[in-house]
């Protein structure tokens, strides 16, 4: 480990948007952090990053969990098997981890929870953007659990966050509780408060560091990864 700088791999698509990855490797940078992609092109067998953040991306394999493929939609299984791969060993070894929307679902999933495939059918007011200038501008209201880690670092009950998903959790996995939700209950970020940073959140921080609860979230993982 860096004396002064912990590393941090960043799971992330190989076709991944440059901006996409530019911001992620941006904020773990002004964290305190040391980025390192880790895709199924670069990286993939690098297991000596002292944290580990799950990206966001497409859709996880429903056959995951027990459910049918969408049809003519463009999974990524090696993606999938890699970040598996990835989260069953910092689970093991007791790494810190953040997911982020798809990494977070994937967390969630890699501990036997479910996915509902698409929150437009399970949930009221749950029609999100899907174009860019929605991405960017459009903002929603999230409902925090005190006590709870987010809440530790949000230091608030509510905070307004972006929306870039389709999907959301179901069921939990074994071991997370919920700790933020949605005024119509969709489930916004889960923690396992039996480890010192574990923790996944449905929105994207990544792209709102100008808020201070969310650039805490990053400061906070590089804290964990640094003990």
């Amino acid at each position: 480990m860096n004396e002064s700088r912990p590393l941090i791999g960043i799971t992330h698509s190989a076709n991944q948007s440059f901006i996409v990855i530019w911001a992620m490797k941006l904020v773990v940078w002004l964290a305190g952090g040391i980025p390192m992609s880790i895709t199924t092109k670069q990286n993939a067998s690098r297991f000596d990053y002292d944290g580990l953040i799950l990206g966001g991306g497409v859709d996880i394999n429903p056959e995951r969990y027990g459910k049918e493929k969408k049809l003519h939609y463009a999974y990524d299984l090696e993606r999938d098997q890699l970040e598996f791969d990835h989260f069953a060993h910092a689970d093991k070894k007791g790494l810190p981890v953040l997911g982020v929307c798809r990494g977070a679902q994937l967390m969630n999933v890699a501990r036997g929870g479910t996915l509902h495939i698409d929150v437009e059918k399970f949930y009221e007011k749950a029609k999100y953007p899907s174009t860019i200038i929605g991405y960017i501008f459009f903002r929603k209201t999230i409902h925090i659990e005190n006590p709870s880690m987010l809440f530790s670092l949000f230091k608030r009950r509510t905070a307004r966050v972006n929306s870039l998903h389709k999907q959301s959790i179901e069921s939990l996995g074994d071991n997370f509780k919920i700790s933020a939700l949605e005024k119509n209950k969709i489930i916004q970020c889960i923690e396992d408060d039996r480890k010192p940073f574990f923790i996944g959140v449905q929105f994207h921080p990544e792209f709102l560091i100008y808020k201070k609860g969310c650039l805490r979230l990053f400061q906070a993982l590089i804290r964990a990864s640094k003990s």
